[in-house]
């Protein structure tokens, strides 16, 4: 790769030079047992960037990008980059509506899939096809020019997780791409270039390609990554196997482990967990660091920010808390007027700083109502700033009126985790005689059969700590909960 006069304007190039300037032999990815040092990832993402501009890619053009976790995503992400286009990550374990609007919306005109897999129609531009550890090996990247970018040039695009509807398109520049090393990897995580980082969230995922890409590969570290483990077993087999110094996962995922483990365990080396893409109950903190020993440092992001914005820190958590903003950032909470309202008093939460997406993508309504003056962002998060951090309340979507008041499922369902048949639950409006009261749906643990006599039980459970307008009138009893690809409770698909 040329090296380029001060720092590249390619967030790519710069990503690989800074590797390949400190250790270009140092493990990069580690994956299914086989590693891929940083000389040889650049050597494979600037062959996938001459490919793909043999083909008639161009810089602006949008590049899907439909693989598992796994050294090709990363390849192809970064060679997309190097060359001007414009990577879309996508999640194999998406619907297939939900792929298709992706690549409908996005304009992609490329698509790049796992060697084999069934191609997905209508799709009027072309598809790559990869092998998971891997690009064609036979591909040459000598003689590449990495694309020079404007200073408002699309770096890349990632996918809102559909939580609560139709997932938004949202672009990024090549400045964006380093920020949450600078703002937050560096002075809140201490991540350095010996450690080893795991990350339960994926790739298409804002926080699981934060973590991996802008924050481990940026600061020189080494990434195990896996195509997915549906099981806490194998997680920990993994953990146990790669020895990692840095965990990273949404709180399901913690969840699953508490579950799994059945005593104390040492994970050793592992010297940081790391948790975002929801709240965090303090009941399972708790439960984590009886098991491990082990505190998990929660912060706060968005696929709007990228960058995780507002986090605890280590040796000063605050479980139940976002924590503070990081160096770069500001937050207020706002009242429906936009007015900033007292600690302690409930409102939307803004973000302001560094690395926040330009717009949504074809949707012009939703970047009016978001962006605002002054360069602040509103989340659409309902917070409160206590003395020991802000604390998220559920999404202002998520929010139901009954009885006059607003309700917000989040203390609702702390209430219902207390109870010890409660594994896992969820809160959302459901409909009487058309007025609108809280509704919960519980999943049971395995040793509590459903029953109307328990549903009776857990009503006033409730009833004994929340106030009147707070407590469901429904409680069912469910299998499972709707999520995500990314793991976040869908409470739209709840709603009656």
């Amino acid at each position: 790769m040329a090296t380029s006069v001060g720092r590249p304007a390619n967030a790519a190039e710069r990503l690989l030079e800074s590797g390949l300037a400190r250790t270009p032999g140092k493990a990069a990815l580690i994956f299914d047992g086989s590693v891929t040092n940083y000389e040889q990832l650049a050597r494979q993402a600037m062959a996938f960037g001459n490919l793909i501009k043999t083909k008639g890619i161009v810089p602006g053009d949008r590049v899907a990008i439909l693989l598992p976790d796994c050294p090709a995503f990363v390849q192809t992400f970064l060679g997309a980059m190097l060359a001007g286009a414009v990577p879309v990550p996508m999640s194999p374990a998406a619907p297939r509506e939900q792929l298709e609007f992706i690549l409908g919306d996005s304009g992609a005109r490329a698509l790049v899939v796992e060697q084999g897999r069934t191609a997905i129609s209508p799709f009027s531009g072309f598809t790559i096809q990869c092998g998971l550890a891997g690009v064609d090996a036979r591909l040459d990247g000598s003689g590449f020019s990495p694309h020079v970018p404007a200073h408002d040039d699309l770096a890349f695009m990632l996918y809102t997780s559909g939580s609560t509807g139709k997932p938004k398109g949202v672009p990024h520049r090549h400045a964006d791409l380093g920020v949450p090393l600078e703002a937050w990897g560096r002075p809140v995580l201490g991540i350095t270039s010996d450690d080893v980082l795991l990350s339960a969230s994926k790739l298409s995922f804002s926080y699981g390609l934060q973590m991996q890409l802008a924050v481990g590969l940026a600061a020189g570290a080494t990434i195990v990554l896996h195509s997915g483990l549906s099981d806490g077993d194998s997680l920990l087999a993994l953990m146990t196997e790669v020895r990692p110094t840095i965990f990273c996962a949404v709180p399901s995922v913690y969840a699953l482990l508490t579950r799994t483990l059945f005593e104390p365990c040492d994970l050793s080396p592992l010297r940081l967990c790391v948790s975002s893409g929801e709240a965090m109950p303090a009941a399972l903190h708790e439960a984590w660091r009886g098991l491990t020993g082990l505190e998990v440092v929660e912060g706060f992001g968005s696929t709007e920010t990228f960058t995780t914005c507002m986090s605890n820190r280590s040796g000063h958590n605050r479980p139940g808390t976002m924590g503070t903003p990081v160096p770069g950032f500001d937050a207020r909470i706002v009242d429906e007027q936009g007015r900033e309202v007292a600690p302690g008093a409930e409102g939307r939460l803004q973000i302001r700083g560094p690395g926040i997406m330009l717009y949504y993508w074809n949707r012009p309504d939703s970047t009016a109502k978001s962006l605002l003056l002054g360069g602040w962002l509103d989340t659409g998060d309902r917070c409160v700033r206590a003395s020991d951090g802000y604390r998220h309340l559920g999404r202002s979507d998520d929010l139901i009126r009954s009885g006059g008041q607003w309700v917000s499922p989040f203390p609702v369902e702390i209430c219902l985790r207390e109870h010890p048949a409660v594994a896992d639950c969820a809160v959302a409006a459901c409909r009487i005689q058309g007025l609108e009261y809280p509704g919960a749906f519980v999943v049971l643990r395995s040793q509590h059969p459903p029953h109307a006599e328990l549903a009776g039980e857990l009503r006033r459970h409730m009833a004994g700590r929340l106030p009147r307008h707070m407590c469901p009138v429904r409680v069912a009893f469910v299998e499972e909960l709707p999520r995500t690809v990314t793991g976040k409770v869908q409470r739209h698909r709840l709603r009656q």
